[in-house]
């Protein structure tokens, strides 16, 4: 089992190998562990987007759906659930069309509701 050294008075000797089961014990324990962590990472940072958003669900409501309607398919406004918009369906056009508004009936937002709210909004929309 074990090989004795002896070395100017000092005896040493060489171990084997853990075995592989204690090898394989180690690494399902790092596995789980590691599968832990990243799913309270998960589950904190989405319910925590899941809420948020359901507070612009909220702000839809108020603020967009008298024009595009309560399954955003529009009424005076434009159908939101089409693939394409005049204004461009990106993050980016979506952010200045709320943010700034357009002619011809769009209000601007910009002042009436936060960057983050507005870019929550946005990933509403794109959702639909």
């Amino acid at each position: 089992m074990f090989e004795h050294h002896d070395s100017e008075g000092i005896q040493s000797r060489k171990e084997k190998k853990s075995p592989f089961v204690l090898r394989i014990v180690l690494y399902l324990m790092l596995i789980i562990v590691s599968c832990f962590v990243v799913y309270v990472f998960f589950i904190r940072f989405s319910s925590h987007k899941e809420e948020y958003c359901t507070l612009e669900k909220k702000v839809f409501a108020e603020r967009c759906v008298s024009c595009h309607g309560a399954d955003a398919r529009g009424l005076i406004g434009p159908d939101l659930t089409r693939k394409d918009f005049t204004y461009g369906k990106t993050e980016a056009a979506l952010m200045k069309t709320i943010t700034m508004g357009r002619p011809g009936g769009m209000p601007a937002f910009g002042d009436n509701l936060s960057c983050e709210q507005i870019k929550c909004l946005v990933q509403f929309i794109l959702s639909l």
